[in-house]
């Protein structure tokens, strides 16, 4: 799926939304135009998440040049809040070091205690995807051939 079309499913979902009028301006903008969404076809660095009880899955593109995040983008068969989740994240990282983004996703990843269940799911899915992209990123250094990392959320 590409972004437009991404776009215009989350455009018709949104109509009806049940907490429409408690969204800020900033997600409603990542919710109907997501950053950062689609496959990045020079990635240096693929992980992926998944959730097998809910065959719901986040992949994460990373070019990591110079020990920092280039570029980075994200896709997903999961709903609204991983989408949203996924278009924050990325663009809140990009252009980070490796290690500073790093420490967002530590960051992230407690914060995320405060948040309805459903919400740490689908979050913790871009976040494991994240670092699976970076463990993945040193895999390939090492001359280990492997496409992508992929884990499993539990």
């Amino acid at each position: 799926m590409n972004q437009r079309e991404t776009r215009e499913i989350n455009q018709a979902k949104i109509k009806d939304h049940p907490e429409l009028d408690r969204m800020s301006a900033e997600v409603m903008d990542h919710l109907i135009n997501p950053k950062n969404y689609g496959k990045l076809p020079y990635a240096n660095g693929i992980g992926q998440a998944i959730i097998s009880k809910f065959e719901q899955f986040v992949v994460i593109y990373v070019s990591v040049e110079n020990e920092k995040v280039a570029d980075i983008s994200f896709g997903t068969n999961a709903g609204e809040d991983t989408t949203v989740s996924g278009s924050i994240f990325t663009t809140m990282v990009k252009g980070l070091s490796v290690k500073e983004a790093l420490e967002t996703v530590e960051q992230m990843d407690k914060e995320l205690e405060l948040a309805p269940k459903k919400q740490q799911n689908d979050s913790r899915l871009i976040l494991l995807a994240f670092k699976a992209a970076i463990t993945n990123v040193e895999n390939r250094k090492t001359n280990l051939n492997e496409e992508m990392l992929s884990v499993e959320l539990s």
